[in-house]
């Protein structure tokens, strides 16, 4: 990618055009409906747009940090069972190859 790439800035009051310098960092800040200033820090370069910070992400919550450690045992158990089965799979298939004619 390029060292340089044309980019542009705009809001209701003004425009301003120009190169920009990779990585470079933008702020945006805004009010959302509730009457809350929300405010978005991130920066881009070569391999693409990185939030460093976001007032506006939601929250994990106790009960889905739970169900997500529930979900990723889950997950690997399953994975375990199915790496089982396709040794097994894979085990049989080159018996039955030994004692084709």
């Amino acid at each position: 990618m390029a060292d340089n790439v044309e980019g542009y800035l705009t809001s209701a009051d003004h425009c301003t055009t120009g190169r920009m310098q990779h990585p470079f960092l933008v702020s945006i800040g805004y009010v959302d409906p509730r009457d809350r200033v929300q405010e978005i820090v991130y920066y881009a370069d070569d391999e693409g747009f990185h939030v460093q910070r976001a007032s506006n992400l939601p929250k994990e919550t106790v009960a889905v940090q739970k169900a997500r450690k529930y979900h990723e045992e889950l997950f690997e158990k399953i994975r375990q069972e199915h790496a089982r089965i396709a040794a097994e799979r894979a085990l049989l298939e080159s018996q039955e190859n030994q004692y084709e004619i």
